[in-house]
């Protein structure tokens, strides 16, 4: 069953291609209800995944030290929307997308607080964590109103695992966007995929 997941995902990712313009030239677009936030480590981003399955939701992707990877992605439900977000942006985006809630999957060692600290609280943040990713799962399934999140990450995570931790997340491709200029942006241009999701952040 994990394999036919990723596999959906996969195709879905070669579906699309880089965007070449900024964001700030999109016109109209349906305003999310909730943007999740979460970093490239394998069980909350699998969450991120089966959130934004069931609900279509985007969610915004920060990099996990040990991976190498520094890029912050955005990842909305359409997938030829991806774009990679600058960090010193990101409030401005999140402003301009504009959704009624952010909720943050994990702690700070997943979410660095630096991340929420460049939020300026216009829209309400709410971090959800606990030592289970399961429990963690059942609760989103109820506070978002969803169906099949609990069983489904449960059942998933568990393959995952008994895969040998084996899990590549979503590749998000974008060429690199300069937001809230008049011109428009360069050429796409080819990006390597984010490096795979890591097990867990290293202890502090």
């Amino acid at each position: 069953m994990l394999k036919k997941f990723l596999a959906v995902l996969f195709v879905a990712v070669i579906a699309f291609g880089a965007s070449a313009f900024s964001w700030t030239t999109l016109g109209p677009r349906r305003k999310p209800v909730t943007l999740i936030i979460t970093a490239n480590y394998k069980s909350p981003r699998l969450l991120a995944d089966l959130i934004q399955t069931e609900s279509r939701q985007p969610y915004l992707l920060l990099p996990a030290p040990e991976s190498g990877d520094s890029r912050i992605i955005f990842c909305p439900y359409k997938k030829d929307g991806a774009m990679l977000i600058a960090e010193d942006r990101i409030n401005e985006f999140v402003r301009w997308l504009a959704p009624r809630r952010i909720i943050v999957l994990g702690n700070e060692t997943f979410v660095p607080r630096q991340y929420v600290d460049l939020l300026d609280k216009t829209i309400p943040v709410i971090r959800i964590e606990g030592k289970s990713w399961g429990r963690v799962a059942e609760e989103l399934n109820y506070l978002l109103n969803l169906s099949n999140l609990g069983k489904d990450y449960r059942r998933l995570q568990q393959e995952m695992l008994e895969a040998g931790g084996i899990y590549r997340p979503i590749s998000r491709p974008a060429a690199p966007i300069e937001p809230m200029k008049e011109e428009a942006a360069p050429e796409a241009t080819e990006n390597p995929a984010p490096a795979p999701a890591t097990d867990a952040p290293a202890a502090k």
